[in-house]
């Protein structure tokens, strides 16, 4: 035994420290292993479990938001109301960006504005972009202008596609409710739309110039429009079956 307490092992010579009561083996084994028995890639990997245990923590916990001075701005939502004379029962919203019909839609119908743009206290967030959103963080009654996954309504490409699929679930076409649109990143419809520019051009150049000759084209024009329809249809049902009106050799 040794003056620190611990004991020297006979065969290898190296002392080792008496384990303190009421204390287990692995306890003994945590204290004896110093950062100098880890690797450099070990150490950082603990950091940043101990780093995402306590984010863990605290996202289970009330949230704790401070303000750009450093001190803590509410210890929970109802502590934040008290704290900014807001009752107990009204509705608070956060907003970036310049959107002062939707500020004045809100204040009218008795929200109240909370003016920190990070802050966590907010029943509605109105945000300029949605990078702007942390969206793992909102609890479920918390309410954003910013969905995940939302290309397919929330952009006009994603709604012009979205369109012209609802021939496959109903019996009605896009063209009935929707005017006609183009995606003009697509060769194809880059095209196609200036096509339907020129003839809407000419359609509407024809259309003045016999008004100004007391002719009125209306019926005619519709006639003409339908049978250019029909005979597009006829042409695409023709490519589709594997010919565009030759003779099939095939048989």
């Amino acid at each position: 035994t040794t003056e620190g307490g611990g004991e020297v092992d006979t065969v290898t010579g190296v002392q080792r420290r008496r384990q303190p009561r009421g204390s287990t083996g692995s306890e003994s084994k945590n204290e004896l292993l110093s950062k100098a028995d880890l690797t450099e890639e070990e150490i950082a990997e603990r950091r940043r479990k101990a780093k995402a245990q306590q984010e863990y923590i605290e996202k289970l916990g009330t949230k704790k938001a401070t303000n750009p001075e450093g001190e803590l701005e509410a210890r929970d939502f109802n502590h934040w109301k008290r704290k900014n004379l807001v009752p107990e029962g009204a509705k608070v919203f956060c907003m970036t960006g310049w959107y002062p019909c939707i500020k004045e839609a809100l204040l009218g119908r008795g929200w109240h504005q909370n003016t920190e743009k990070e802050s966590f206290f907010f029943d509605l967030k109105w945000t300029l972009r949605s990078t702007e959103l942390n969206q793992s963080q909102l609890l479920p009654w918390q309410l954003t202008n910013h969905f995940l996954k939302n290309t397919a309504i929330t952009t006009k490409v994603g709604i012009l596609r979205s369109l012209r699929s609802l021939t496959w679930h109903s019996n009605a076409h896009s063209d009935v409710i929707f005017p006609r649109g183009y995606d003009l990143n697509s060769p194809d419809e880059l095209a196609g739309f200036m096509d339907d520019f020129r003839r809407g051009t000419a359609l509407g150049t024809l259309k003045n110039l016999m008004a100004e000759l007391g002719v009125d084209l209306t019926h005619h024009l519709k006639d003409a429009d339908a049978l250019s329809k029909e005979k597009g249809d006829d042409n695409d049902d023709a490519n589709a079956n594997g010919g565009g009106g030759g003779d099939n050799d095939n048989g």
